[in-house]
């Protein structure tokens, strides 16, 4: 079945801000979490029902207006959000409903797109670099283990978003030319997609 989810719009500051569909991450009994960027929230969609779980400043971010991004569901409870904005992580936990800042050993810039290793590493795409971190204290703590270098702004393009390829170390990330996407372009070049190999074996 389809279902329609309305992301609303709120009075802000700076006036009428939005709610948008950015991200999702499938949960274990056919529903999905979904990031709402504009307002800063995380839905729980079923066959059934479409239920807010998250909405914190935490989530939020005025300035640029792009709150929660990517996500990730690192155990049945454990919800990972980016927070592009403020360029954090944020853990938030379904049975709770505790959403804390997620200590990081470096800064990472603005995370946007975020996949899930099977030995609990996680990847995080920002505009010009991924990130390989590693779980410490139950997802309240992470470590870089790893950056790589995926800089393509000299050519106009911004990474955002991945997904495994053959093996989960086969990771393909989407560019975007945002010049074009807002009606700017200088030159109409296409966007592309890269492809970095990880070193498995760092842990």
């Amino acid at each position: 079945p389809v279902i329609q989810l309305q992301f609303p719009c709120a009075n802000a500051q700076n006036g009428t801000q939005c709610g948008a569909a950015n991200d999702l991450v499938l949960g274990r009994n056919k529903d999905a979490y979904v990031t709402d960027t504009g307002l800063g929230k995380v839905y729980h969609v079923s066959d059934k029902s479409i239920e807010q779980v998250a909405s914190d400043p935490l989530l939020q971010s005025q300035s640029p207006p792009f709150g929660a991004n990517g996500i990730l569901l690192v155990s049945p409870q454990v919800l990972l959000v980016g927070n592009y904005g403020k360029g954090t992580l944020v853990r938030v936990d379904l049975r709770t409903k505790a959403i804390v800042n997620i200590q990081i050993d470096q800064p990472i810039g603005n995370p946007d797109g975020m996949l899930l290793l099977k030995d609990q590493r996680v990847i995080v795409v920002t505009a010009t670099k991924l990130f390989v971190l590693v779980n410490d204290c139950d997802w309240r703590k992470l470590k870089v283990a790893e950056v790589i270098d995926i800089d393509r702004s000299k050519d106009g393009e911004s990474a955002t978003t991945a997904t495994f390829g053959d093996h989960e170390c086969e990771i393909f990330i989407t560019y975007v030319r945002f010049d074009e996407l807002f009606g700017n372009a200088v030159n109409a070049n296409p966007s592309l997609v890269g492809r970095v190999l990880l070193d498995c074996a760092i842990q």
